[in-house]
């Protein structure tokens, strides 16, 4: 159910109408201009008593349109209660025991909302694959493009920053992800990092070895002013042997000329400087679609698309290119989309590690029966 203008009495009155079995939940995704007072409507669905998880975002996306207002309200069957997972500004992360497609007679996926622009996020990361091994995986970083931290994490406990939701639902999730960004140069060492921050390349500062790689390129002088507008069309790969490379966005410089980005940097890993062409990025949007469409022969009952914002900014009018490519391979299948416009994305396919991603598109059809 997607609502362009919700209300609280709307919202609780559909939501509560519809909650018919015992493990019914709600995935609940909002951008974040969007106006409706979200304390308040937490409050009135735990009244009514429905499940409910889901986050904040910097735009969402139903049927092949992004929208910067509104609420969409998808409608899942839980294998468990959503649970939240806090501690993400000290590194103290403790994830409970989850439910695994072992002890389960029913497939099982988990989704999972993240505040973007915590600091311990490939942490969370590692920790939940130790918990939920080779199982599918979807999930989004929640945030706002301003880059400012805030409360963008809800479930029934309430509104949180420096946190998680994760949820067992019962479904098999078909995933594609992809990024289509291409090698400029390196490879480069990341000599010194902390946490998300790249300190230094190649023992040098990163923002010097960054800005000489981009003016050459761009024949155009990078600096401090421009770096927001120039820097989302140059972002890192971190090399992975036999992978597509995880993108990493600088989105902004420190007082000691260190770049700071979404999702953390392991100090003396392998980085190159990437550069976008948008048909190739298009390109890859199509290929996560064509892998989540793997199992043909069924309908899936649920398509989440998990787009990076950077992309969407990067390609601009192009855009809508690549989320009707989407729609259309799905309403072939008569199930339309709905998703967001992400800070950072997740994503395994049951087959591998679990990541977290920036550029990147992450396509993830859920069926109920495989």
């Amino acid at each position: 159910m997607f609502w362009h203008n919700p209300s609280i009495e709307k919202v609780v009155t559909y939501l509560s109408e519809n909650t018919k079995q015992a493990n019914d939940a709600y995935m609940l995704l909002l951008p974040e201009e969007e106006l409706i007072n979200i304390k308040e409507l937490i409050k009135a669905l735990n009244q009514c008593r429905v499940t409910f998880f889901g986050g904040i975002f910097p735009q969402i996306i139903y049927d092949n349109k992004c929208f910067k207002k509104g609420l969409i309200a998808t409608k899942v069957t839980l294998a468990e209660k959503p649970k939240l997972i806090k501690g993400f500004d000290t590194g103290a992360i403790d994830i409970p025991q989850l439910q695994s497609n072992k002890n389960n007679t029913k497939a099982i996926s988990f989704i999972t909302f993240v505040d973007g622009l915590s600091t311990y996020i490939s942490k969370y990361i590692s920790s939940l694959y130790n918990k939920i091994g080779n199982a599918s995986l979807i999930g989004a970083g929640a945030g706002s493009l301003s880059f400012k931290q805030k409360p963008c994490v809800i479930c029934n406990d309430g509104i949180f920053e420096n946190a998680a939701v994760i949820a067992t639902v019962e479904y098999k999730c078909e995933i594609g992800s992809a990024h289509g960004w291409t090698d400029l140069r390196g490879p480069f060492v990341a000599t010194k990092t902390k946490g998300n921050i790249i300190e230094e390349l190649n023992w040098t500062a990163a923002f010097n070895v960054y800005k000489e790689v981009v003016d050459e390129d761009l024949k155009e002088n990078l600096t401090l002013i421009n770096f927001a507008e120039i820097s989302k069309s140059y972002p890192f790969g971190i090399y992975k042997e036999g992978e597509e490379k995880i993108v990493r966005d600088p989105i902004a410089v420190t007082d000691k000329k260190g770049l700071i980005c979404v999702g953390e940097v392991p100090e003396n890993s392998i980085l190159f400087l990437l550069k976008g062409k948008p048909e190739k990025i298009i390109e890859a949007a199509q290929w996560a679609t064509g892998k989540a469409l793997n199992n043909k022969s069924k309908t899936a009952e649920h398509v989440f698309v998990i787009d990076c914002i950077s992309r969407s900014i990067f390609l601009n009018d192009s855009f809508n290119v690549e989320l009707n490519n989407i729609n259309q391979a799905f309403f072939n299948q008569k199930t339309f989309m709905k998703g967001v416009l992400s800070i950072g994305e997740i994503a395994s396919d049951g087959k591998g590690y679990v990541d977290f991603y920036n550029k990147t598109i992450v396509v993830g059809a859920f069926y109920s029966s495989l």
